[in-house]
């Protein structure tokens, strides 16, 4: 016993490689000790050695089958180690031994099959569920989600209207409905979910989000930004709406506001790469406080170095300052990195250009073009760069 005491003591003092000695001396002493097997699994759950701590828990249940806590701790890591079928048989065994009248152990055992994308399965755990226990929110909403992984948009709608307001999923549930009616292409009736759910959720900031995104579908970017205004006045300190709300000053040409908005949320975190590149990208596109952009892009370039949205800004910075062989190198890599972006592959080809390779930039600009058949000033580009090489040969 007395490597099992010194164990726990050095647990307590979180000395955990001398308390798995320990815990190993005591169960070399008695191998069934079951005590000693507990708190050496937990001691190697607390070193993320999962393989091991499964395995421990494993020949726990091989000696006492009926011990519960232990199935269920198993189950879990199972998950966490990502071996889900047997996860699967441990919470299936863990229901047979307890009973599941909440219905958790059947929510989990869906989710399992929802990650696995077995959507058949996930639909009937959460079926059962909703069947003996209607007011099981949270299995509703799931079955929502199923039913819209299986395209069947009436029974989804169906089960996420069951999800009632005292659940903490009833915000999200409303969203994924408001989404569904948008889907379906009644926008009016997407508008009047969420409208209606900001009566009940009035601080509920997702639904004002997702609001707003039906406003910008609408390219009512005035609306948009009155919906995002009203929920910072809830959370003046919301990193994602203020971002958002940058974003609409943008699309709506209020490029002032926008650089307020983006500076607002390198208050909230000075580490957001997307506001730094954002700030960096609109200067670099006005063509105004180039010195300042690049600085802010390489910052964002660090916290995120394989973006090839921030490494187009950057290029986008050195092409606006007249260096067209560093744009030209730095664009090459961002289209490496985000080889669908049609903006960036125009920029590749105004460098290409610079850089007297026509028949390089009539590339870039016919891919900015399969990406993107709208952008009429490449058309153009392109158009008036084929014309000129016609009349050069």
């Amino acid at each position: 016993m007395a490597y099992f005491y010194l164990g726990n003591v050095y647990m307590s003092l979180k000395k955990f490689p001398e308390a798995e000695k320990n815990y190993t001396e005591a169960l070399e002493i008695n191998p069934g000790f079951e005590s000693a097997l507990i708190n050496l699994g937990v001691v190697n759950e607390t070193q993320n050695n999962l393989p091991t701590a499964i395995q421990i828990y494993k020949k726990i249940l091989e000696l006492r089958p009926q011990n519960q806590q232990v199935r269920n701790r198993l189950a879990y890591l199972l998950i966490m180690n990502k071996e889900f079928d047997e996860a699967v048989v441990q919470l299936s065994l863990l229901r047979k031994q307890m009973g599941d009248e909440q219905g958790e152990i059947g929510i989990k055992i869906g989710l399992i099959y929802t990650e696995q994308k077995k959507w058949s399965l996930a639909k009937k755990e959460f079926l059962q569920i909703v069947e003996s226990n209607p007011k099981n929110y949270k299995a509703w909403y799931y079955l929502g989600t199923v039913y819209e992984e299986l395209d069947k948009l009436p029974a989804a709608q169906d089960a996420f209207r069951q999800v009632a307001p005292e659940s903490e999923l009833f915000p999200q549930s409303q969203i994924h409905l408001g989404y569904l009616y948008d889907r379906s292409g009644d926008r009016v009736a997407s508008k009047k979910v969420i409208q209606d759910a900001l009566q009940i959720k009035d601080k509920e900031l997702g639904l004002y989000r997702f609001l707003a995104s039906l406003y910008e579908k609408e390219k009512n970017y005035k609306q948009a930004i009155a919906v995002l205004i009203q929920a910072l006045a809830i959370n003046p300190g919301d990193e994602e709406t203020q971002f958002y709300l940058g974003i609409m000053y943008d699309k709506a040409a209020l490029y002032e506001e926008s650089i307020k908005a983006m500076q607002a949320v390198l208050k909230i975190n000075p580490k957001n790469a997307d506001a730094l590149n954002y700030i960096g990208y609109t200067y670099a596109d006005r063509g105004i406080n180039l010195d300042e952009a690049e600085n802010i892009i390489q910052e964002a370039l660090i916290l995120k170095p394989n973006d090839g949205y921030i490494m187009d800004s950057l290029g986008w910075v050195y092409f606006k300052k007249g260096q067209y062989e560093k744009a030209m190198t730095e664009l090459l890599k961002a289209v490496k990195y985000a080889p669908q972006d049609p903006v960036i592959a125009e920029h590749l080809g105004d460098a290409y250009l610079k850089n007297n390779l026509p028949e390089k930039a009539i590339e870039m600009y016919e891919k900015s073009l399969k990406l993107d058949p709208s952008k009429e000033e490449v058309k153009k580009k392109l158009q008036q760069l084929k014309q000129h090489e016609k009349i050069k040969k």
